[in-house]
């Protein structure tokens, strides 16, 4: 096998240049572009890879978010089912107590007509006792 270095000897003496020097200048060419495209890709891809890595911590930053909203409007739907269960049992306190001073108002309704009752026929009692004494009548009572 023969060494590209051997083989590159430069202009022959005729002014030409050799078929090996021609090839060895190709494949360096051929190398070198390569190495250029490779770079460029890798940079490329390398942005790209950033890219991503910025779009991976933007989305771990807003899943951490929403979890903390879940975790806070859990929180709140609990305080608000309690606040319903304390409202109820203080709807239907009011209820209780609502029916029961409707039916001590009728009680009371009841009781005042008993005491007006009472008094007219104290006062009926007291004038008949008043007209008797009068007529010279003898007391009832």
């Amino acid at each position: 096998m023969r060494n590209i270095s051997d083989s590159v000897s430069g202009p022959n003496r005729d002014g030409t240049i050799s078929e090996d020097t021609i090839r060895a200048s190709l494949i360096s060419a051929v190398s070198d572009k390569l190495r250029w495209r490779m770079k460029e890709e890798m940079d490329r891809a390398q942005a790209e890879l950033n890219a991503l890595k910025r779009t991976e911590e933007d989305l771990k930053k807003g899943h951490q978010k929403l979890e903390e909203m879940v975790t806070r409007l859990d929180q709140e739907v609990a305080e608000v089912d309690k606040n319903i269960d304390l409202l109820k049992k203080k709807d239907e306190e009011l209820s209780s107590a609502l029916e029961k001073m409707e039916s001590q108002s009728e009680n009371n309704d009841i009781d005042e007509h008993v005491r007006l009752l009472s008094r007219k026929q104290f006062q009926l009692r007291a004038l008949m006792q008043k007209a008797r004494k009068t007529a010279g009548l003898s007391d009832l009572y």
